[in-house]
């Protein structure tokens, strides 16, 4: 395969480059050169090595149906994939370029790269230096770097976006009617590509209102004077009514010249347009207006049928449109209107294939079916229903961590920006200032239990600090990027889908308004102390005001070079701590050069002016925090990560693992080394999600199997097949290779679940999750992240071997049990005693045993007469346990923990109702608890009082209740301190009543007194793993040691009363095991349960205490 490398050399190769012309034309046109240059620095970045990571989820679906476009197969609409273009988009890569891993990434990589060009036209609001930063920042941007190399619409809208600023505000200081004809085709290009443009329209519309509202007022002060309370009136009347004036300003002339509004301004000609353009787009937002009570129009019904309200809207909405824009500009709304339905039509209809049948009056247009439809009013529609369902169940805090990781360096000058903003002038501003920073901070830390407003307070939050925004005093443009971002972030922060590829949307506002802050910075006039001394009186005679010319300002050389060394020394000192960390014996060297950048600082401020010491520090610091963003960027978008590693990335979610594309290559190499090319077979798994294998293999015949079947793979196929079906393929194994075992899909490990908003900005506040955070973010540290794997991969036996690196050792050793000494109750299946993926155990008095049948939703009794008894299914009733599977999360669970108390009651963690159930002996419910206070939990247990310790695993902590249900005490919070958790999985009380946690993540076993004091911990460094089926049980013996599974590494380990681990055990298998559930029995026997084989193990404690033979 050809490189990225290989590719530009042979390009410029075959062109003869003047250079000395270049040059020339470089000086002359020096800025718009530095542009290029950031420009082709952006696109080598974007292209470089742009095939090499693995497919995401999203993007093989985009990759697919743009293919099936480019092989003539036709594309059909539909809202959940967002807009048509970059499906068009994608097939004219592939057109012009072939269709690879590479040029299905090509069209986000330059758009990526256009968007650096696009400052340059904000010059008159950035200042030349702001525009070249602006840039800069946008290239360097890891998140906009990092999506620019993704099939996603995201890196695309940026684009759109940032042009539609620049019409904006191009149109607002020039008034040039050809900018009015570039918002319909900005608005249509955003419509068709992804529905964050109704965010973003709304964000504009808004500000463009209050704009028109002040322009208004401003007609009305400067033809008659006004009292402060009249001027109150006023922007009363115009904020909600300003578009209404503008709307009918043709047909108010008499009482437009009554009150003096003799022109319409500016901002009213903009908010005509867009409005009129995006409000039939807004038609299904009517469905979730109060008291109408109109419905919902579901076009998805199987057969769709005509639906009169979205007909109706849409006609309205349009209609209403179309008078008011031909009554305010005939000429120009119907130009417009052309550029924005023409090509809006033909994408959504897929150039008339799909409902554009218009001219048939019986046809699937004027039935309210195809494209057309599903465009303008499903696009909307779609979004708004999902709403509640909170795509990727975030917390609300989400971009509260994703921003500071990643646009720390815009997020530090915006930041401080806007305090200078907000606190600089008079005392009145200071003051509405203060007291709105103290009202979001309070907002922002009440409990959501908090009566009336806690359950809106982030909102509330928001709308204070939008408010005080417009409210002070600054310049528009300053005003409208404050007010950008910050409503940017409201917008995506109470959407319902949270997602990481979201955050460029306040990245680029972000950026934008860091370089408005460092060039006012350095825009500022520098003035000596002398000179301000000599303003004060008047001069006398020439020559005194010649040496106050002298003395007024420093030369631009003086001003200039403290600037450079001040950039240098910080940019040098950045590079050493980042090459050999600030710890390392050479670090003496970069301590020594911020020392000296420091100095320099110092000196600006006593020889020139403390402004200028300010100015010398902000370039300082963006030098030096340039160089940390460089790193973050490229520790993105190109440390794939070790093939059997997990993601350090929290922009990772939904990935293809590196493994993925690994097999994918094996594939193709058999096929070539084969013979077989096209033909070779491939067989894969169904029960699970299979994208991207449809994009990889797209030329290729594959079968998907559900293996819920009698199953025989076709000679010299490939299989690739979950861990769970593990067992329908082992009939064949004689046929095929050892497999090759890897992870499907990489989510990020995300430690932080279960904490709260306001629990999250208090520890934020208090540093109390200071050191976890500090690893992160310069080590990218994931607090007891591991990875393991869920599929195997069976390549056919013959000559072809697969050259896949080995993967990692497991962590320690395992000798097997003596298979003598084993019992095994139970086999995989439905029926009485047969289990799937059986969890946690417990034993009664009497000897009996309780399985949680996991997968089959129920929990199982054995008696020790040898009688099968059951309880539960899937359900959320009395008696049933919850199953999270959804169409946004593809995964099968169900119950986790259970435990007996001496009466015989049973409690079952009913992990994802997120409740205790309580049965009595017989099996009959008594009571349940906890629905809204738990979030996952895994364990229950009693203690030596009788009452019960619940493992709430996802609020990580652990709580006690009376066997009634009520509440005692609750223990720990998220953290890794002594008594705190994170993912606690297993709960056991020792025969003296302490405690013993399985603090899995944490990678330790926390030991607690029985008033729950913590004693000490003992530390399991092969815990941690992020697969849902591995969360580790414990057994407190009564000597003092602890036995405990390990799931991912299939073993059950053995530690003394000191915490050292004494023996590590696996179960004897050819296909291995995943050890979950252990409780040990009055008369030395122990269970373990098998999550991976379904069975019970029993076997005497004796031999889990006896010493493993040594190693040979």
């Amino acid at each position: 395969m050809t490189t990225t490398a290989e590719r530009l050399r042979s390009y410029w190769g075959e062109r003869q480059i003047d250079r000395e012309r270049l040059v020339t034309l470089a000086v002359r046109h020096w800025e718009v050169a530095l542009y290029a240059a950031l420009i082709g620095l952006a696109l080598g970045l974007r292209l470089w090595g742009l095939a090499e990571r693995a497919i995401h989820h999203d993007e093989s679906l985009h990759m697919l149906y743009g293919w099936d476009i480019f092989k003539g197969k036709g594309y059909d609409h539909v809202p959940f994939m967002h807009g048509p273009f970059k499906y068009f988009g994608t097939a004219l890569m592939f057109r012009l370029f072939g269709d690879t891993d590479f040029t299905a990434r090509l069209l986000p990589a330059l758009f990526g790269s256009a968007l650096v060009g696009l400052p340059f036209f904000l010059r008159s609001y950035l200042g030349r230096a702001g525009a070249l930063i602006a840039a800069a920042l946008l290239a360097f941007s890891p998140t906009l770097f990092y999506l620019s190399r993704f099939n996603r619409d995201d890196i695309l809208i940026t684009a759109y976006t940032l042009a539609m600023v620049i019409v904006i505000w191009r149109y607002l200081k020039e008034q040039q009617e050809r900018y009015l004809y570039l918002v319909p085709v900005l608005l249509m290009l955003g419509f068709v590509t992804m529905e964050v443009t109704f965010i973003t329209t709304a964000i504009f519309l808004v500000y463009l209102e209050f704009q028109l509202a002040t322009d208004l007022v401003d007609q009305l002060r400067a033809s008659r004077p006004l009292a402060w309370w009249q001027v109150a009136l006023a922007y009363v009347v115009f904020l909600p009514g300003g578009w209404l004036i503008a709307i009918l300003w043709p047909l108010l002339k008499a009482q437009r010249e009554r009150w003096s509004l003799t022109t319409l301004p500016p901002a009213g000609h903009l908010a005509i347009v867009i409005a009129t353009f995006a409000l039939p787009l807004f038609a299904a937002g009517i469905q979730k207006i109060p008291l109408l009570s109109l419905g919902d129009a579901d076009i998805y019904e199987d057969p769709p049928g005509p639906e009169p309200l979205m007909q109706v809207s849409v006609l309205m909405f349009f209609l209403v449109s179309a008078y008011i824009g031909l009554l305010w500009n005939r000429r120009v709304w119907a130009i417009g209107a052309v550029m924005f339905y023409v090509p809006y039509f033909l994408l959504y209809t897929t150039f008339f294939t799909n409902g554009g049948d218009v001219w048939n009056p019986n046809g699937q247009f004027w039935s309210g079916e195809g494209g057309f439809w599903t465009g303008i009013w499903g696009s909307l529609d779609y979004w708004l229903s999902q709403q509640l369902v909170r795509r990727g169940s975030q917390p609300d805090y989400y971009y509260l961590m994703t921003l500071p990781v990643y646009e720390f360096l815009p997020l530090v000058f915006a930041l401080g920006g806007a305090l200078f903003y907000a606190f600089r002038g008079k005392l009145e501003q200071k003051l509405l200032s203060a007291a709105a920073l103290l009202l979001v901070f309070m907002f922002s830390v009440m409990p959501e239990s908090f009566p009336v407003l806690g359950q809106y307070h982030i909102q509330v939050s928001f709308l204070i600090a939008i408010g005080a925004v417009l409210l002070l005093s600054m310049d528009a443009f300053t005003k409208f990027l404050l007010f950008w971002t910050l409503s940017m972030l409201f917008g995506i922060t109470v959407a319902g889908e949270k997602m990481p590829w979201l955050t460029v949307h306040v990245a680029l506002p972000l950026a934008i308004l860091a370089a408005k802050v460092l060039d006012d910075v350095l825009s500022a006039v520098v003035v000596r102390p002398a000179a301000v001394a000599a303003e004060s009186r008047p001069a006398q005679g020439r020559r005194e005001r010649e040496q106050r010319e002298e003395v007024k300002g420093p030369s631009t050389l003086e001003r200039v070079l403290p600037l450079v060394y001040g950039a240098v020394l910080a940019l040098a000192a950045a590079v050493l701590f980042q090459a050999f960390g600030p710890a390392s014996g050479i670090s003496i060297m970069p301590w020594l050069l911020s020392i000296v950048a420091l100095g320099v600082v110092l000196w600006a401020g006593t020889m020139v002016s403390w402004r200028a010491a300010g100015q010398v520090a902000a370039v300082a610091l963006f030098a030096a925090l340039l160089v940390f963003t460089v790193r973050a960027g490229m520790m993105a978008a190109y440390d794939q990560g070790e093939p059997d590693g997990y993601p350090q990335e929290i922009l990772i979610y939904a990935q293809g693992s590196p493994k993925v594309g690994l097999i994918n290559d094996e594939i193709d190499r058999l096929a070539r080394e084969s013979g077989l090319g096209r033909d070779l077979k491939i067989i894969i798994d169904n029960s699970v999600n299979v994208w991207p294998w449809p994009w990889y293999l797209r030329d290729r015949p594959y079968e998907l199997n559900n293996f819920d079947t009698d199953f025989s793979p076709p000679p010299g196929s490939v299989v690739l097949i979950s861990n769970a079906n593990q067992a329908k393929i082992q009939p064949f194994l004689d046929q095929y290779q050892d497999p090759i075992p890897y992870t499907h899909m990489w989510w990020f490990p995300e430690f932080y679940r279960g904490l709260e908003t306001d629990d999250f900005l208090k520890d934020f506040f208090s540093g109390g999750l200071l050191s976890t955070w500090r690893g992160y973010f310069i080590d990218r540290i994931v607090p007891g992240a591991t990875s393991t794997p869920d599929m195997l991969a069976y390549f056919p036996k013959g000559g072809f071997v697969p050259v896949i690196p080995p993967p990692p050792q497991v962590p320690g050793t395992a000798e097997a049990l003596p298979e003598e000494s084993l019992t095994v109750i139970g086999s995989a299946g439905s029926e009485a005693g047969q289990f799937s993926q059986p969890a946690d155990l417990a034993l009664d008095a009497q000897g009996n045993l309780y399985v949680v049948d996991t997968l089959n939703h129920r929990i199982q009794k054995f008696t020790s007469d040898g009688e099968v008894l059951t309880l539960g299914k899937a359900g959320t009733g009395e008696g049933q346990f919850a199953n999270p599977r959804s169409a946004e999360y593809e995964v099968d669970d169900g119950p986790w923990g259970i435990a007996v108390d001496a009466e015989g009651n049973i409690y079952v963690a009913d992990t994802w109702n997120h409740r205790i159930q309580k049965f009595s002996p017989d099996l009959e419910f008594i009571l349940e608890w906890g629905a809204g206070d738990f979030f996952g939990p895994r364990d229950v247990a009693i203690d030596s009082e009788g009452n019960v310790l619940v493992a709430d695993t996802g609020n990580k902590r652990v709580v006690k209740y009376t066997p009634e249900g009520q509440l005692i005490q609750v223990y720990g919070k998220a953290g890794d301190d002594a008594g705190d958790f994170i993912e606690p999985s297993g709960i056991s009380v020792a025969p003296n009543g302490h405690i013993y946690v399985a603090d899995f993540w944490n990678q330790r076993i926390q030991h607690f007194d029985a008033t729950f004091e913590y004693i000490d911990e003992i530390s399991v460094p092969s815990w941690g793993s992020q697969g849902i089926t591995d969360r580790a049980y414990i057994a407190a013996l009564p000597d003092g040691r602890v036995l405990a599974t390990d799931p991912a590494n299939g073993r059950i380990l053995v530690f003394n009363p000191a915490g050292d681990e004494e023996a590590a055990w696996r179960l004897p298998s050819d296909t291995g095991t995943r050890p979950v559930g252990i409780t040990v029995g009055a008369l030395g026997a122990v269970y373990v349960s098998d999550g991976l084989t379904s069975q019970v193990v029993r076997l005497p404690l004796t031999a889990l205490l006896a010493t493993p033979a040594p190693a040979p």
